[in-house]
This record gives structure tokens, C-alpha cells and sequence, in this order.
């Protein structure tokens, strides 16, 4: 998969525009195993998402090991 950008950000508007960033870090999307289909980095909305996954797959981690605990009593 090729992830980099085919034009350049400014391409097509006539004000500035400011190159947009994923608000997550690559070490915390790889680190939670967020699939490349949604890595996707074009829109703040997306990389929100990405964060809110990270968050999630944490919980869920979580909770899998404290019902891991309960369930060996």
C-alpha cells in the first residue's frame, strides 16, 4: 500500500491552508494494531477516530485480563 500523498495539500485552493496532521502517534497505532485501512491520516475526523480506537482496544485489553483473572478462581 502506497500511503503518500499523490498531490500536494495546497493544490487547488487559493487561500493558505494548513497541512493536516494525525493527531495520534505511529508507535500507539501500531502498538494497538489499528488495521492500515484505517490509518488513514487525510482528516482530522479520522485520525480522532484513530485515537478513540486506541483508547478502546486499551480498555479492551483491559477487561479481557481482568475476566482472564476471574475465571482461573
Amino acid at each position: 500500500m502506497n500511503d503518500k500523498p499523490t498531490f500536494g495539500y495546497k493544490d487547488g485552493f487559493r487561500t493558505t491552508r494548513e497541512q493536516r496532521t494525525c493527531c495520534a502517534k505511529e508507535e500507539d497505532i501500531v502498538s494497538a494494531k489499528i488495521p492500515p485501512a484505517y490509518r488513514d491520516y487525510c482528516a482530522q475526523k479520522v485520525s480522532c477516530e484513530i485515537v478513540i480506537l486506541i483508547v478502546v482496544r486499551r480498555k479492551q485489553k483491559t477487561v479481557a485480563a481482568f475476566t482472564n483473572l476471574l475465571s482461573i478462581n
